[in-house]
Order: structure tokens, then sequence, then C-alpha cells
């Protein structure tokens, strides 16, 4: 898991946000993942920034489902999502582990280039 998570903060990530000009101060994560208190450490450590979890796990869907019904007239105020869009709380990325995070990087790369 700690090799996946250095591909996502380096190979995959990082270069994304680089090409659009993108400079992230945090993640918002949610889905199911966030059920994990170690995924989302090893997400804020990976990356650097501090993670901001969805108090609702399910909030991508719920977000898609009232764009949809803001679309349909069906709702008229935008920010009515304030009252299900909430965080439970930060994770914060462990500046004591960017150097071994960097080191797992340099193994995933040695193994997805070979």
């Amino acid at each position: 898991m700690r090799m996946a998570e250095s591909g996502i903060r380096k190979y995959r990530l990082g270069p994304a946000l680089a090409s659009v000009g993108a400079k992230p101060r945090r993640i918002v994560a949610t889905g199911g993942g966030t059920q994990s208190i170690a995924w989302m450490q090893a997400l804020a450590d990976a990356t650097g920034l501090p993670v901001d979890v969805a108090a609702q796990p399910e909030g991508a869907a719920l977000g898609a489902a009232f764009v949809s019904r803001l679309t349909a007239g069906l709702e008229v105020d935008p920010g009515a999502s304030r009252s299900w869009s909430r965080t439970s709380h930060r994770v914060e990325p462990r500046p004591d582990h960017l150097e071994a995070t960097d080191a797992r990087y340099v193994r995933f790369r040695e193994a997805i280039d070979e």
C-alpha cells in the first residue's frame, strides 16, 4: 500500500496538477475509502497535503444528484448543499514521513519502468 500511495503522489497526482498550473492546498476525500484511517493518513503523507474527510461518505453521489436537481429546476439554491456537504475531520500530513515516501517512490518508479 505504501508503494502505491507514493506512486499516487508523484507519478499521477503531481504531474497532472502541474500540467494545468494547479497548486492545491488540500484534498477533499469522499467515498468508502474515507472509512480507512490508514488510507486517509497515507494519502495525506503521500501528497504532503491535508485531507479533509467528507462527513457523508456518499458525498460524491449526493453532489451529482444535487447538481441534477439544480439543472432540472428542482433545487433553486446551490448553497443548500451546505446542509450535507460538511467535512468530519482533517488529516494532516506527517512531515517526518516525507523522506520514506520519497524512497518508496524511487522503488515504485523502478518497478514500473522495468
